[in-house]
């Protein structure tokens, strides 16, 4: 995927780039397609330091030998209680009919990825907002199959009037999963909202707002609370006791999946940029047309979260 901003880019300011200087990357495996990708983001972003959460210990210390300001954690020790292995168990048993044939078919595989490692990425990028030490305010989360070309645009050169902050800048142009609409409204009760131009906002390169991500794993952690979980517990085998549960937020986004929809049953960018949207739109500057192409090479790259 290679993004194309606008060649009328403007820069960005300094007091915006302070937001940014820390950059975090989710991987599960380091590739050349990676090693470019980092250096488009060093040379068109500039991060003081970019975070990888990558498969083990061994794909860090390759991750962290690309450039100098990466920095790796394995994916299973970023969100407690949440791994590989429980995202893959509490699919199990949420959808056990499901799952079961999906194993037994292709160790749970579809387009070049395991259904359980889809979902756990999108946790993650969801979760790092809460539990990534030191995570500044603004971050920008990076698929790591799109290579920059240009200054990537982060910050518009507007004001929200009730901040006084630079509005974020929300890219457009993805396509439109009826099933994201699915899970979105079971988690929030609200319609999942469209770009302008009516694609969706899954652009593979967002920019988030920690206190926006927070509100929203806390709608989420409600909706389980409130409507979810008694559905859950109800139509599936009760949850295991364990020491280490999976929180609640996290939960709640695997119950809302359609069981008909499995392998695109929910998108952290289309929910959070709809959270947005609909909560604190004076804070996003939405660019009119889609500034960047899709070129599939290589469907089990990792994804990159950049903060």
């Amino acid at each position: 995927m290679i993004r194309r901003p606008p060649r009328s880019t403007q820069g960005v300011s300094s007091a915006a780039s302070d937001v940014y200087k820390r950059q975090v990357c989710v991987a599960v495996k380091p590739t050349c397609v990676t090693r470019v990708a980092i250096a488009s983001i060093n040379q068109y972003v500039a991060p003081r330091r970019v975070w990888f959460v990558s498969a083990d210990a061994d794909a860090c210390a390759t991750l962290e030998a690309m450039a100098p300001n990466v920095r790796c954690v394995p994916q299973d020790e970023v969100i407690p209680g949440v791994t590989k292995a429980s995202v893959a168990r509490e699919l199990e048993r949420l959808f056990p009919e499901t799952e079961a044939l999906a194993v037994d078919a292709s160790r749970n595989r579809r387009l070049g990825r395991e259904r359980a490692g889809w979902y756990l990425q999108q946790l993650i990028k969801l979760g790092v907002a809460r539990h990534l030490p030191d995570l500044t305010s603004t971050f920008l989360v990076w698929d790591p199959d799109m290579i920059a070309l240009e200054p990537f645009r982060v910050f518009s050169s507007e004001r929200s009037g009730k901040t006084g902050r630079e509005r974020v800048v929300r890219h457009v142009g993805g396509y439109a999963i009826e099933a994201y609409e699915h899970a979105y409204e079971k988690l929030t009760g609200e319609p999942l909202a469209s770009a302008p131009d009516g694609s969706s906002y899954v652009t593979h390169a967002m920019t988030f707002e920690r206190a926006f991500a927070e509100e929203l794993l806390g709608a989420f952690a409600d909706a389980w609370e409130d409507r979810i979980r008694d559905e859950a517990w109800t139509t599936r085998e009760a949850f295991s006791r364990e020491k280490a549960r999976m929180p609640v937020w996290a939960r709640a986004i695997l119950a809302s999946l359609n069981p008909s929809a499995l392998d695109l049953g929910f998108s952290e960018y289309a929910s959070y940029a709809s959270w947005v949207a609909t909560h604190h739109p004076e804070t996003v500057e939405v660019v009119p047309h889609r500034t960047w192409t899709v070129s599939y090479t290589h469907l089990t790259l990792p994804t990159i979260l950049l903060v």
